[in-house]
């Protein structure tokens, strides 16, 4: 390793699995935006097609493919701010890795709510 690398303390790891983190991140959304809807409906959003489901009707498919899809984009959304505000940290910019990691919370109820969308879909 060069010594100047050695003395700014770059923790080439920590960069490596941040990226990674973030790769698999941005494949989730691939995963959520190139796949088409299980819904041979009209094209409507996601959570219309999630929450539409009535409860006394069990096994609805397409609104459990589009709940998946909604958990899948909030870890995406996870998986692509947690890696940028770990590499601002790392580069000592704390302001803004403190507001990106106050923002990832936000997420967490988008992930909720694909989750009461498929139990209610499947059950």
């Amino acid at each position: 390793m060069d010594p100047k690398q050695e003395k700014a303390g770059v923790d080439w790891e920590s960069f490596q699995f941040a990226a990674l983190l973030c790769a698999f991140g941005i494949v989730l959304l691939l995963v959520v935006f190139l796949t088409p809807d299980a819904a041979h409906r009209n094209v409507r959003a996601l959570l219309s097609v999630a929450s539409g489901s009535p409860w006394r009707r069990w096994g609805d498919w397409p609104a459990a493919w589009c709940s998946l899809k909604i958990i899948l984009l909030s870890l995406a959304g996870f998986l692509i701010l947690f890696p940028h505000a770990m590499v601002l940290r790392l580069q000592q910019r704390h302001t803004l890795s403190n507001l990106i990691m106050a923002a990832t919370p936000f997420l967490f109820p988008v992930y909720l709510i694909g989750v009461y969308c498929l139990i209610k879909s499947l059950l």
